[in-house]
């Protein structure tokens, strides 16, 4: 595997505690947060989730099964490699233009009503961007803007906030032709008017006398320095965005019982060791897993999906980097990580072919569909199989033409079989 882990997993201890935990509170846990924990623990188990196997043709006994993994952003491999891919499509249409990275945050006094109203999280993304997109509305700007919900600080605890990549300057307005530059950010005024369109958000929801007090208070925004790009910001809120709350590197030790793990502290600026319960650190976890159709991430300005596809002529002229989108396959991903080929045969040195490709039917958890087939060469075959009306099951089948008719029989006898069932039972 090509993800670096510490001594210490998070899958192992949810496997130690989960059942339990989950007998203990199960009324009080939402769906999405069931089955994205029931998603790590099945990841890269072949019996659960199914698997690739490669077999040298001339060496039968050298074998690589290749299981399949849960894409779940709770998950540490899972949302490592969610991140990468992020990120390297993010430079794709991320102008060519320095950047600010803009930190809002909220009162420790408003937490609690975020926490038990996870719909209100929306209010931070309208906030935040009413509040930049206004100020330079006014200048006749309209930046490119990137927004990400950070839910935990670094201790794991709650603390909602938005990180917010801006572009310096954006598109002129009366134009419509031309790029500004903004060299400056009033990071004072920011603040102000961030707490205000938030509260405005909040009105009927909050107490008239915390709200009264919140408007005395100077809540905190911070302007980071001006990019010279968004690489090195793109990488760091999409770790966030994309992982789980704790990397398994700074769990320092699991016995079975206890969970101790290091954060650096913020304000004294020095690390802390935190040894809980393992059913405090599982609570602590999965507090932060938000709904699946919740999107964490969100444009604005230059980057909203119909202003961008308006002015895609002006950015293909002016301001689109000048990269090539690159994603890394799961063999690529390993050649990086071993420095060799893993469906290479160390006997012979030719490659190895696929031989099966199995998955499980989620209707039917025993049930297996199982192609065999060998491993695509020049040509192939891309196909969706639909089972039934309310059934899809994606399977990306490859196969040069002389094995096509074995590949679709085995799909037609599948779909044939699963229908008869259907329509007896």
């Amino acid at each position: 595997m090509e993800i670096i882990t510490g001594k210490y997993t998070i899958k192992q201890i949810f496997k130690d505690h989960w059942p339990e935990f989950l007998e203990k509170y199960q009324k009080g846990i939402p769906d999405y947060v069931i089955e994205n924990v029931e998603k790590i623990l099945n990841c890269r188990d072949p019996q659960k989730l199914g698997y690739h196997k490669y077999v040298c043709e001339d060496h039968p006994d050298q074998v690589q099964v290749v299981p399949h993994s849960c894409k779940s952003r709770f998950c540490n491999s899972c949302g490592k490699i969610m991140a990468d891919q992020w990120a390297e499509k993010a430079f794709c249409y991320l102008p060519d233009t320095p950047f600010y990275h803009i930190t809002f945050t909220i009162s420790d006094k408003l937490r609690s009503y975020f926490y038990l109203k996870p719909e209100l999280r929306n209010l931070l993304f309208q906030a935040s961007a009413e509040t930049v997109l206004g100020w330079f509305k006014e200048r006749g700007i309209l930046p490119a803007i990137v927004s990400v919900l950070h839910n935990h600080g670094r201790a794991g605890n709650d603390h909602p906030h938005i990180h917010m990549l801006v572009s310096a300057g954006g598109l002129d307005l009366k134009t419509k032709e031309y790029w500004i530059s903004q060299e400056f950010l009033p990071w004072n005024m920011l603040k102000v008017r961030w707490k205000v369109k938030l509260l405005l958000g909040l009105k009927g929801i909050l107490p008239k006398d915390l709200k009264e007090f919140l408007f005395t208070l100077s809540w905190y925004v911070n302007v980071g320095i001006r990019l010279i790009n968004a690489r090195a910001s793109i990488h760091y809120i999409g770790r966030y965005a994309k992982k789980p709350v704790i990397a398994e590197t700074r769990i320092i030790d699991y016995d079975g019982q206890f969970v101790t793990f290091v954060y650096q502290d913020f304000r004294s600026n020095s690390e802390v060791k935190w040894t809980l319960p393992a059913e405090k650190f599982i609570s602590l976890l999965i507090q932060h897993i938000l709904a699946k159709q919740f999107r964490q991430i969100r444009y604005y300005g230059l980057l909203a999906s119909r202003t961008r596809a308006k002015w895609q002529s002006f950015f293909r002229r002016w301001l689109f980097l000048k990269h090539k989108m690159r994603l890394l396959r799961w063999r690529e991903r390993q050649i990086d990580f071993l420095k060799k080929d893993p469906l290479i045969c160390p006997i012979c040195g030719l490659g190895s072919f696929l031989i099966i490709l199995e998955f499980p039917i989620q209707e039917h958890n025993a049930q297996f569909l199982t192609i065999f087939q060998p491993l695509l060469l020049e040509s192939h075959l891309v196909l969706t199989l639909h089972i039934l009306d309310k059934s899809h099951y994606p399977c990306r089948i490859l196969a040069p033409p002389i094995g096509r008719k074995l590949v679709f029989s085995a799909i037609r006898q599948f779909s044939d079989k699963k229908q008869q069932r259907h329509k007896f039972s």
